[in-house]
Protein backbone atom coordinates (compact mmCIF):
# COMPACT_ATOMS: atom_id res chain seq x y z
CA UNK A 1 0.00 0.00 0.00
CA UNK A 2 1.28 3.46 -0.89
CA UNK A 3 2.45 5.47 2.10
CA UNK A 4 0.27 8.59 2.32
CA UNK A 5 1.54 10.00 5.62
CA UNK A 6 3.38 13.32 5.28
CA UNK A 7 5.54 15.14 7.84
CA UNK A 8 6.89 18.65 7.27
CA UNK A 9 9.76 19.71 9.54
CA UNK A 10 10.15 23.48 9.49
CA UNK A 11 13.46 24.51 11.08
CA UNK A 12 13.60 28.09 12.31
CA UNK A 13 16.49 30.33 11.21
CA UNK A 14 18.68 27.72 9.48
CA UNK A 15 20.54 28.79 6.36
CA UNK A 16 21.52 26.43 3.57
CA UNK A 17 25.27 26.68 4.26
CA UNK A 18 24.81 26.18 7.99
CA UNK A 19 22.71 23.07 7.44
CA UNK A 20 25.40 21.61 5.16
CA UNK A 21 27.93 22.13 7.97
CA UNK A 22 25.73 20.46 10.56
CA UNK A 23 26.15 16.89 11.72
CA UNK A 24 22.60 15.79 10.88
CA UNK A 25 22.73 12.21 9.55
CA UNK A 26 19.07 11.38 10.16
CA UNK A 27 17.65 14.34 8.28
CA UNK A 28 20.25 14.07 5.52
CA UNK A 29 19.44 10.37 5.08
CA UNK A 30 16.05 11.33 3.65
CA UNK A 31 17.62 12.53 0.41
CA UNK A 32 19.98 15.05 -1.13
CA UNK A 33 20.13 18.51 0.42
CA UNK A 34 18.96 21.06 -2.12
CA UNK A 35 19.09 24.86 -2.12
CA UNK A 36 15.72 26.59 -1.85
CA UNK A 37 14.79 30.27 -1.61
CA UNK A 38 12.65 31.36 1.30
CA UNK A 39 9.72 33.71 0.74
CA UNK A 40 10.73 35.85 3.69
CA UNK A 41 13.59 36.87 5.96
CA UNK A 42 11.51 36.08 9.05
CA UNK A 43 8.81 33.62 10.11
CA UNK A 44 5.67 35.67 9.39
CA UNK A 45 5.80 35.93 5.58
CA UNK A 46 7.61 32.63 5.13
CA UNK A 47 5.16 30.55 7.17
CA UNK A 48 2.16 32.28 5.58
CA UNK A 49 3.54 31.35 2.17
CA UNK A 50 3.89 27.71 3.21
CA UNK A 51 0.30 27.57 4.45
CA UNK A 52 -1.25 29.43 1.52
CA UNK A 53 0.99 28.37 -1.36
CA UNK A 54 1.54 32.01 -2.33
CA UNK A 55 4.46 34.45 -2.12
CA UNK A 56 4.12 37.13 0.58
CA UNK A 57 2.97 39.89 -1.77
CA UNK A 58 -0.03 37.72 -2.68
CA UNK A 59 -0.70 36.25 0.77
CA UNK A 60 -0.70 39.61 2.59
CA UNK A 61 -4.20 40.38 1.32
CA UNK A 62 -5.37 37.10 2.82
CA UNK A 63 -4.06 37.88 6.32
CA UNK A 64 -5.39 40.25 8.94
CA UNK A 65 -3.62 41.02 12.23
CA UNK A 66 -1.16 38.22 11.37
CA UNK A 67 -4.02 35.73 11.09
CA UNK A 68 -4.98 33.88 7.91
CA UNK A 69 -8.54 34.71 6.92
CA UNK A 70 -11.10 31.87 6.69
CA UNK A 71 -11.78 32.53 2.99
CA UNK A 72 -8.26 31.44 2.02
CA UNK A 73 -7.09 28.22 0.50
CA UNK A 74 -5.01 26.74 3.30
CA UNK A 75 -2.85 23.61 3.21
CA UNK A 76 -4.51 22.26 6.37
CA UNK A 77 -7.98 22.62 4.83
CA UNK A 78 -6.89 21.09 1.54
CA UNK A 79 -5.29 18.07 3.22
CA UNK A 80 -8.39 17.56 5.34
CA UNK A 81 -10.48 17.48 2.15
CA UNK A 82 -8.25 14.59 1.06
CA UNK A 83 -9.21 12.73 4.26
CA UNK A 84 -5.99 13.39 6.14
CA UNK A 85 -5.89 13.81 9.90
CA UNK A 86 -4.12 17.15 10.32
CA UNK A 87 -1.72 18.16 13.09
CA UNK A 88 0.47 21.18 13.72
CA UNK A 89 2.93 21.99 16.49
CA UNK A 90 4.88 25.18 17.17
CA UNK A 91 6.45 27.29 19.89
CA UNK A 92 6.61 30.38 17.63
CA UNK A 93 4.02 33.09 18.39
CA UNK A 94 4.14 34.10 14.71
CA UNK A 95 3.14 30.65 13.51
CA UNK A 96 0.49 30.37 16.22
CA UNK A 97 -1.04 33.71 15.19
CA UNK A 98 -1.23 32.71 11.52
CA UNK A 99 -2.78 29.28 12.07
CA UNK A 100 -4.73 28.79 15.30
CA UNK A 101 -4.94 25.05 14.77
CA UNK A 102 -1.22 24.75 15.48
CA UNK A 103 -0.78 23.45 19.02
CA UNK A 104 1.26 26.11 20.80
CA UNK A 105 3.98 25.54 23.39
CA UNK A 106 4.93 28.66 25.33
CA UNK A 107 8.59 27.66 25.63
CA UNK A 108 11.20 27.12 22.94
CA UNK A 109 12.66 23.85 24.28
CA UNK A 110 9.51 21.98 23.24
CA UNK A 111 10.46 19.55 20.48
CA UNK A 112 10.41 16.39 22.59
CA UNK A 113 6.99 17.34 23.98
CA UNK A 114 5.69 18.01 20.45
CA UNK A 115 6.82 14.61 19.23
CA UNK A 116 5.42 12.84 22.27
CA UNK A 117 2.04 14.57 21.90
CA UNK A 118 1.88 13.70 18.22
CA UNK A 119 2.79 10.04 18.68
CA UNK A 120 0.19 9.65 21.43
CA UNK A 121 -2.68 11.13 19.39
CA UNK A 122 -1.90 10.45 15.70
CA UNK A 123 -4.35 8.75 13.38
CA UNK A 124 -3.53 7.68 9.83
CA UNK A 125 -3.29 8.94 7.21
CA UNK A 126 -1.77 12.04 8.78
CA UNK A 127 -0.40 15.38 7.65
CA UNK A 128 1.69 17.17 10.26
CA UNK A 129 3.82 20.30 10.47
CA UNK A 130 6.47 20.69 13.16
CA UNK A 131 7.75 24.26 13.38
CA UNK A 132 10.91 23.91 15.48
CA UNK A 133 12.27 26.84 17.49
CA UNK A 134 15.29 25.15 19.08
CA UNK A 135 17.35 26.25 16.07
CA UNK A 136 16.41 29.92 16.65
CA UNK A 137 18.59 32.11 18.88
CA UNK A 138 19.52 31.59 21.68
CA UNK A 139 19.65 27.96 20.42
CA UNK A 140 18.37 26.41 23.64
CA UNK A 141 17.11 22.86 23.74
CA UNK A 142 16.13 20.38 26.42
CA UNK A 143 19.11 19.81 28.68
CA UNK A 144 21.01 22.77 27.22
CA UNK A 145 19.42 26.08 28.21
CA UNK A 146 21.55 29.04 27.15
CA UNK A 147 21.54 32.76 26.45
CA UNK A 148 23.23 34.69 23.66
CA UNK A 149 26.86 35.50 24.53
CA UNK A 150 27.65 39.21 24.13
CA UNK A 151 30.98 41.06 24.01
CA UNK A 152 31.37 44.82 23.61
CA UNK A 153 27.66 45.16 22.91
CA UNK A 154 27.64 42.55 20.12
CA UNK A 155 26.93 38.83 20.01
CA UNK A 156 30.04 36.65 19.78
CA UNK A 157 29.15 35.28 16.37
CA UNK A 158 31.50 32.29 16.32
CA UNK A 159 30.08 31.04 19.61
CA UNK A 160 26.53 31.59 18.37
CA UNK A 161 27.26 29.81 15.11
CA UNK A 162 28.60 26.77 16.99
CA UNK A 163 25.61 26.87 19.34
CA UNK A 164 23.20 26.67 16.41
CA UNK A 165 25.10 23.72 14.95
CA UNK A 166 24.75 21.97 18.30
CA UNK A 167 21.02 22.72 18.29
CA UNK A 168 20.66 21.29 14.77
CA UNK A 169 22.42 18.11 15.95
CA UNK A 170 19.94 17.83 18.82
CA UNK A 171 16.98 18.29 16.47
CA UNK A 172 18.43 15.65 14.15
CA UNK A 173 18.56 13.14 17.01
CA UNK A 174 14.89 13.76 17.80
CA UNK A 175 13.84 13.60 14.13
CA UNK A 176 15.75 10.32 13.85
CA UNK A 177 13.71 8.91 16.72
CA UNK A 178 10.51 10.04 14.98
CA UNK A 179 11.62 8.34 11.76
CA UNK A 180 11.95 5.08 13.70
CA UNK A 181 8.42 5.42 15.10
CA UNK A 182 6.39 6.21 11.98
CA UNK A 183 6.19 5.31 8.33
CA UNK A 184 5.90 8.60 6.50
CA UNK A 185 7.20 10.82 3.74
CA UNK A 186 9.28 13.72 5.02
CA UNK A 187 9.91 17.25 3.79
CA UNK A 188 12.49 19.21 5.76
CA UNK A 189 13.23 22.88 5.18
CA UNK A 190 13.68 26.18 7.04
CA UNK A 191 11.56 29.31 7.24
CA UNK A 192 14.59 31.57 6.66
CA UNK A 193 18.30 31.70 7.32
CA UNK A 194 20.52 33.40 9.88
CA UNK A 195 23.45 35.78 9.40
CA UNK A 196 26.69 35.09 11.27
CA UNK A 197 29.37 37.71 10.68
CA UNK A 198 31.09 40.47 12.62
CA UNK A 199 29.01 43.30 11.13
CA UNK A 200 25.63 41.63 11.07
CA UNK A 201 24.01 38.93 13.15
CA UNK A 202 20.55 37.43 13.17
CA UNK A 203 17.65 38.10 10.81
CA UNK A 204 14.63 40.31 10.22
CA UNK A 205 16.47 43.63 10.58
CA UNK A 206 15.76 46.12 7.81
CA UNK A 207 19.34 46.19 6.53
CA UNK A 208 19.43 42.37 6.39
CA UNK A 209 16.09 41.76 4.69
CA UNK A 210 17.56 40.90 1.31
CA UNK A 211 20.84 39.28 2.39
CA UNK A 212 21.26 36.03 0.43
CA UNK A 213 22.10 34.18 3.64
CA UNK A 214 18.62 34.91 4.96
CA UNK A 215 16.81 33.66 1.87
CA UNK A 216 18.92 30.59 1.03
CA UNK A 217 17.56 27.61 2.96
CA UNK A 218 17.92 23.83 2.74
CA UNK A 219 15.21 21.53 1.47
CA UNK A 220 15.13 17.72 1.59
CA UNK A 221 12.23 15.53 0.54
CA UNK A 222 11.56 11.81 0.48
CA UNK A 223 12.18 10.43 -2.99
CA UNK A 224 13.93 13.55 -4.34
CA UNK A 225 17.60 12.86 -5.06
Amino acid sequence: MQNKNLIIVFLDSVSYDQFLRANAPAMKSIGSVHLALSHGSWTGPSFASLLLGEPPWCSVQNCEHNKILPRCINIFNEMRKKDYHIYGYTSSPWAKALERRMKYYNYSESLEDMLSDFLETKKEPFFVIFHILETHAPYSFKGNIRETVWRDGKPVVELEKKAQLKAIEYVDTQVGKLMNEVRANFLITADHGEIFDEKNYGHMWQDLSFCPGLLKVPIIATGVS
